[in-house]
């Protein structure tokens, strides 16, 4: 085993673009604790391979782990970027619930998956069409700007998928991490062992001498209600956003060392947490980052308190942009304390291997 060597593995993304932030903080987390970091599409011997979850889009990916751990000698450390509510993935309320469990028998009806029982195996094709129709009916009911991100049959379908992914590959995995104490809590009701990761120090205080041009900025999808927020916004302050939602990390960069603050606007109705990659990566680049109060936060974020307001309306970001001076300032003072930064936790694990 190669001690002071990782591999970032980005071959099971179509687009590494989607994890090019995760990259970038393991990247620098490994870096700093002088580790040779290496990049690259297929798991490594004799090394630790960092992997972002996402086991459904290449299946081939999923044999290549379990042909690995059966041949290779290597260590498979992987990342969980969504949360467990139950039996499903990111249903944060009781509609996008009760969506999830009626999709779900539905899904397991129609596809005769390996879970469908006998009793589901055996729904005639005009009771699934009755059923597709009520849930397709149901759906359309409560759907106003959006539900939760699993407010259609695609998404929650993939979710499903994405969760039984993370099932199959779990025997084959020497450790999971999260990014939030409750998040962890309850994945630990199906995955062991499984840790808490705190990221590294940002490089805040260089890069936010930068003039700024802009007073908030925002990048991410742009569903209809995050682009009427913004809209809204852009009658009161200097507000930047990709029409397109998505744009090159380079470009995005640039337009946030031009930004005093970045908006982390939730995925969805009812989300709990905070962004806490978007939260570094706009440090990182000189910005500060701006969160809902009832968010949880990752605990490098608790340490630094980052900035957090009850709703993004106008009058709250007026009060932000008029202290700006003072929350900038009193944000280097904790960034220069690295035990914001210290992931215990993975550094003992570390030690092991």
């Amino acid at each position: 085993m190669k001690r002071n060597e990782v591999n970032l593995v980005y071959g099971n993304y179509k687009n590494p673009d989607l994890i090019a932030d995760f990259l970038i903080v393991f990247k620098r987390y490994f870096e700093s604790r002088q580790y040779i970091v290496h990049s690259s599409k297929k798991l490594k011997s004799e090394m630790i391979n960092i992997v972002i979850e996402e086991f459904c889009h290449d299946p081939n990916f999923i044999n290549e782990i379990r042909e690995f751990k059966m041949l290779e000698k290597g260590q498979i450390v992987v990342l969980l970027t969504e949360f467990l509510t139950g039996e499903h993935l990111n249903a944060f309320s009781n509609k996008s619930m009760f969506l999830n469990k009626v999709s779900l028998i539905y899904f397991k009806a129609l596809f005769k998956t390996k879970n469908t029982n006998d009793q589901m195996g055996k729904i005639s094709k005009p009771s699934l069409n009755f059923l597709e129709k009520k849930l397709v009916s149901f759906i359309q009911h409560f759907k106003s700007d959006e539900i939760n991100i699993a407010n259609d049959l695609a998404e929650i379908n993939y979710q499903q998928r994405r969760l039984n992914g993370i099932k199959y590959v779990e025997p084959f995995v020497d450790l999971w991490i999260g990014l939030y104490k409750s998040q962890v809590k309850e994945w630990k009701r199906l995955l062991n062992p499984l840790i808490v990761f705190n990221f590294s120090q940002p490089n805040y205080k260089i890069n936010s001498n930068k003039i700024k041009k802009y007073d908030f900025f925002f990048s991410g999808k742009l569903t209809r209600s995050r682009k009427k927020l913004l809209d809204e916004l852009s009658d009161h302050f200097k507000v930047a956003y990709p029409e397109s939602g998505y744009i090159s990390s380079y470009k995005r960069d640039t337009l946030i060392k031009n930004s005093k603050f970045v908006l982390c606007l939730p995925r969805g109705i009812n989300w709990p947490y905070s962004s806490c990659v978007r939260s570094w990566n706009a440090l990182d680049n000189g910005a500060i980052p701006v969160n809902l109060r009832h968010f949880e936060l990752s605990g490098w974020e608790s340490k630094l308190n980052i900035a957090r307001v009850s709703s993004f309306n106008v009058v709250e970001l007026k009060k932000l942009l008029e202290n700006y001076a003072s929350i900038k300032n009193n944000l280097i003072k904790k960034l220069e304390k690295p035990d914001n930064f210290n992931s215990k936790q993975l550094a003992a694990y570390l030690e092991t291997v």
